[in-house]
């Protein structure tokens, strides 16, 4: 039997995420590092409950459906701060703590920022990085930043609600691509299978691939070489 190869810090960043989708029969699509390489423990977890509370397959599909835009990472972006809140209102009366480390997160985000590089400032997306800190400065009581009243209606929007199911996700997620870009997947552009992606809290990663799914960067995703995705586990 053929098995995948982990590096050390992947096999952490998979036991965070079984553990919290509480199986162990599947191979992760995605997986959190900070810029140094280590496991990002709070967006692992939500990987994981993202497969323990939704369709991820399904998901996944949705993810693809709109890879052949030119601001298909831009999306991955927004959307994982969807996600991010609707699996956080589902896990947390099964899960308390999970309001100190959302809380911890937050202040990762200030921490991480200001070790970032000119370089790394540069490649991130503004718009993109004007929602996470609003989402982070909310959640840790900081002052949030200045937004424009769209952004507001953004950031609003990717309070995808824990009350929602697949369907209601993947119909809030194509619902935001189309009111606030004016996309709708799989039919503004060609559909292509999305390449593997790491994501990587406020740096655009190197090229490099990353078996078994896309590893995900909580400030920019970024896709990396265009290997094809085959059909998910389920």
């Amino acid at each position: 039997m053929i098995k995948k190869q982990y590096s050390g810090s992947a096999r952490r960043a998979r036991n965070i995420i079984w553990n919290a989708a509480g199986r162990y029969d599947f191979e992760p699509l995605f997986m959190a590092f900070f810029p140094n390489g280590t496991p990002d423990h709070y967006f692992n977890m939500v990987a994981g409950l993202v497969q323990k509370w939704l369709d991820m397959p399904r998901l996944w599909d949705f993810f693809l459906s709109y890879g052949g835009s030119h601001r298909a990472d831009e999306f991955d972006d927004y959307l994982w701060l969807g996600l991010e809140n609707c699996v956080y209102e589902k896990e947390l009366p099964e899960r308390p703590i999970l309001t100190q480390l959302r809380k911890e997160r937050a202040e990762r985000f200030y921490q991480e920022q200001q070790t970032l590089s000119r370089q790394q400032m540069e490649f991130q997306s503004m718009p993109v990085y004007n929602q996470q800190e609003y989402r982070w400065a909310t959640v840790s009581g900081r002052r949030p930043p200045l937004l424009s009243p769209r952004e507001k209606r953004i950031a609003e929007a990717l309070l995808f609600s824990g009350e929602l199911d697949t369907d209601g996700v993947i119909n809030a997620m194509r619902d935001f691509l189309n009111r606030f870009f004016r996309y709708t997947p799989g039919e503004a552009e060609e559909k292509r299978p999305r390449p593997t992606a790491f994501w990587r809290l406020g740096a655009r990663p190197s090229c490099r691939s990353h078996r078994g799914g896309r590893r995900l960067y909580p400030g920019r995703i970024r896709p990396e070489h265009p290997v094809r995705a085959g059909k998910p586990h389920p």
